[in-house]
């Protein structure tokens, strides 16, 4: 069953443990340096070349897509949990859930400010104020492939820090 699982995955499995293996990198330097790491930082804590990170980063923008399918870890734990299990099925949460809701969203928005200035421009404006990434790229006065790279280093970071709460 694993086996055509993963024949159905669009993305080789190496590209995926690079994208993990980039992930695990930023949120290693962001709790080391307590600040946001450069790409100049990941690059070197990778030891790759400037122009090898950045096609890195460029490859990885498209497996930034989250499955509720995934495990929650790969810890081997006893259970392992998909993140879909965790979406709860009826609407009427508890008060603990809606301020746990709250407190995530608090602390993501708190990461975001934190980010890199072009970074968090990307995200504000594509998230925020639902602009494309043409238009994004032409507010902040680079190509359309550049704020993708913007924005897949940004959902990097941003997944390291959630999967650290976790």
């Amino acid at each position: 069953m694993l086996d055509y699982l993963r024949r159905q995955d669009w993305a080789p499995r190496s590209m995926r443990r690079k994208e993990k293996e980039l992930s695990g990198v930023f949120r290693e330097l962001e709790q080391r340096l307590k600040r946001a790491a450069t790409h100049e930082e990941a690059a070197a804590a990778m030891g790759l070349p400037m122009e090898e990170f950045t096609d890195l980063l460029y490859k990885a923008r498209g497996l930034s897509l989250l499955s509720l399918n995934r495990p929650k870890t790969d810890d081997g734990d006893e259970e392992v949990k998909e993140l879909g299990d965790f979406i709860p099925e009826d609407q009427d949460k508890s008060p603990f859930e809606l301020l746990k809701k709250q407190e995530v969203r608090d602390l993501l928005a708190e990461q975001i400010d934190c980010l890199p200035e072009k970074e968090c421009m990307v995200v504000s404006l594509y998230y925020f104020s639902e602009l494309t990434m043409k238009e994004v790229g032409k507010i902040l006065g680079v190509t359309e492939s550049r704020v993708s790279q913007l924005h897949s280093a940004a959902i990097l970071r941003l997944r390291g820090f959630l999967e650290g709460l976790m």
